[in-house]
């Protein structure tokens, strides 16, 4: 247990000054790269200028400046990364609700991260722990940014039609295989419209259960239930399975 409080001071200070610091992470970013986002870009494509007639800039201070920075770095990948290993091998009560919150506490900072700077650059920072850190990537970036599109399989949706226990409600409202690219598209919209909270957790990823009434192609209405799943290092909804309810 002393270890597991010495943990959390510890992650406690990180995450102040994850707080205090957060707001100029963006500008020191791009001065410490020396890299230029090219206007009307993504966010991903980058230019970094030519340098090699610049000569040696660095003043001491910004060595002893870029010298913490490595060495603060440093100290919150090690911290971070035995908290992470440890949340997985805690046996009592006590150790798990200490990580549970160590770990929201890691989720919330993370979440900062990508409200500030957004998906890429909180997957950079996670990248620094591994598959470790997969789950808070998921999370934070969902809460700060939301789901990206849907990933909408046709394989998922030839299921619905053919399976004995999904199919007859389905066909019910007007969807068969004849015009299975209608359930596709309605599957489609209803991703869209999944939101930042609402997300239940399980070991394999991050999961969202959406249920709309609407109108099937022939006129008949009824609830259409879709399920979702976000793999864990992702922000990505696929489709997994959803059901049909008519009315009549």
């Amino acid at each position: 247990m002393r270890r597991v409080k010495q943990k959390i001071s510890f992650l406690l200070i990180l995450v102040f000054l994850v707080n205090l610091l957060l707001p100029g992470v963006g500008a020191l970013a791009t001065e410490s790269t020396n890299e230029f986002v090219v206007p009307g870009g993504n966010e991903q494509n980058l230019i970094s200028p030519d340098a090699s007639n610049w000569g040696n800039q660095t003043s001491t201070s910004e060595s002893n400046a870029n010298s913490n920075s490595q060495l603060n770095s440093s100290n919150e990948e090690k911290i971070t990364n035995e908290i992470l290993e440890d949340v997985d091998k805690s046996n009592s009560i006590i150790e798990t609700q200490y990580y549970q919150a160590i770990s929201q506490a890691i989720i919330n900072a993370a979440t900062k991260i990508a409200q500030s700077n957004g998906w890429n650059a909180l997957v950079r920072w996670a990248n620094k722990y591994g598959d470790k850190a997969s789950r808070i990537v998921t999370i934070a970036g969902i809460r700060a940014l939301g789901p990206s599109s849907p990933y909408v399989t046709s394989d998922k949706v030839r299921y619905l039609l053919t399976d004995p226990g999904k199919y007859k409600g389905f066909n019910k409202l007007g969807y068969t295989l004849k015009n299975f690219n209608s359930l596709k598209d309605l599957a489609y919209k209803q991703g869209k419209g999944l939101g930042k909270s609402g997300w239940i957790e399980d070991k394999y990823g991050y999961k969202y259960t959406l249920a709309r009434t609407i109108t099937g192609p022939n006129g008949i209405k009824g609830r259409v239930t879709t399920c979702w799943q976000c793999d864990w290092g992702t922000r990505t909804p696929r489709f997994i399975t959803g059901w049909a309810e008519p009315f009549k």
